[in-house]
């Protein structure tokens, strides 16, 4: 597969793959000079990461590319525009979100039970490095008041 966007000077991707997806995509590496040697150490399961080292003919020089997949995990209510991202998922310490200033989110357990509180403002990222591993309920309430749910992942 190619990765979107690719430029040789970035060094890591991220990739959000569509719900469901259960199937590791191939990455072959295609060097830019004839001489070099690419190795692709390709990920195991999803989420994953495969690893592109691209090595000069000398070997002296190297550049290793991280591609990191994800799945989309959830459902946004009905009606509201998917253009809101959650990711990384599973996320460590931080969770990122795009499309969603000054949105009210509230993170929930299994059970129902608000963990977290946060009004997002420039950042759009939270801290997430209190949560213990588990799985929970994101809830984003935007600014016109439309609501998405999306279930995450915190994972260490």
């Amino acid at each position: 597969m190619p990765v979107p966007g690719f430029n040789p000077a970035i060094l890591e991707y991220e990739i959000e793959l569509p719900e469901g997806t259960t199937e590791v995509p191939l990455v072959e590496g295609i060097a830019a000079d004839p001489n070099a040697t690419v190795v692709v150490v390709p990920a195991w399961e999803l989420p994953g990461t495969t690893v592109v080292d691209v090595f000069s003919k000398d070997l002296v020089h190297r550049f290793t590319y991280q591609i990191n997949f994800s799945v989309a995990v959830g459902l946004d209510e009905p009606g509201v525009k998917p253009d809101v991202k959650v990711f990384p998922n599973p996320a460590n310490d931080r969770l990122y979100l795009k499309g969603c200033q000054n949105a009210d989110i509230r993170i929930f357990s299994l059970t129902g039970q608000q963990i977290m509180s946060v009004r997002v403002l420039s950042g759009n990222s939270i801290d997430v490095s209190k949560l213990d591993n588990g799985i929970y309920t994101i809830q984003i309430v935007l600014e016109d008041n439309s609501v998405i749910n999306k279930k995450i992942t915190i994972l260490r």
